[in-house]
């Protein structure tokens, strides 16, 4: 038996093997769509389009400008995974989008409204846009501090979110919204104020494989008494 470190001699008979060794080449994404896989990448100058994946693990790393190595084997053209230096930007971006599934944005002002149905308030929002994959699954969680007046009339603050696919239609109405974060308050006594800091989670399911734009949305009990909204956040977990 042979023991060799001479990386050239096993080049040399892997190269025997005509027509079957792999081929590598660098490319840059130009475009690539997270949900569908479909992409154009720049390879030299020509642009590639729908190359196969060897793993989709990294994906949502393949934003416009990434570079990637492209393998070329049996007539297969393949992405094959990012190129990153150590220690640059381009490596903590990578790292940073594959550790992220959630997105999250707040509105700090308090802004109120009298509607007994959902609306925007002054300032809309927040929104957020996850990408929901082949699992149809979403985590929503919806957070907010919220006050509403009592005038001897049951009074009471709602929030929920709209849930509008990448096409524009709308999928889930805030009306529709099973599991809206509530305050409702009544001791039938006039000018005294209730409020309330609360959380709502919900998971919905059997979603298309899309980019979704999900927005809160608000409402008040009784149309005579406003329900305050300060502090409100929307987060989404992909799962």
């Amino acid at each position: 038996m042979r023991i060799t470190a001479d990386h050239d001699d096993l080049k040399a008979r892997a190269m025997q093997r005509v027509g079957r060794e792999p081929r590598f080449r660098k490319g840059t994404i130009v475009t690539f769509n997270p949900v569908t896989l479909e992409n154009v990448v720049l390879v030299g100058e020509t642009l590639m389009v729908n190359l196969g994946l060897l793993g989709v693990a990294e994906a949502d790393t393949y934003t416009a400008g990434a570079q990637v190595i492209i393998q070329l084997f049996e007539g297969s053209w393949s992405i094959i995974g990012r190129y990153v230096t150590p220690g640059s930007a381009a490596a903590t971006d990578a790292i940073s989008r594959l550790a992220n599934n959630t997105v999250s944005a707040s509105v700090t002002a308090g802004e109120s409204t009298t509607s007994t149905t959902f609306v925007n308030l002054t300032t809309i929002g927040p929104s957020v846009n996850p990408t929901v994959r082949a699992s149809g699954k979403l985590l929503v969680v919806l957070s907010a501090s919220m006050l509403a007046q009592d005038t001897g009339a049951s009074s009471g603050a709602y929030m929920a979110v709209d849930v509008v696919a990448s096409n524009g239609s709308v999928i889930i109405t805030a009306a529709g919204f099973l599991g809206a974060l509530s305050f409702e308050y009544s001791d039938n006594a006039a000018h005294l104020i209730g409020d309330s800091l609360g959380a709502a989670r919900v998971s919905l399911l059997n979603l298309a494989p899309d980019t979704y734009t999900v927005t809160a949305r608000y409402s008040s009990a009784s149309g005579a008494n406003d329900a305050n909204f300060f502090n409100r956040n929307v987060t989404c977990i992909s799962i």
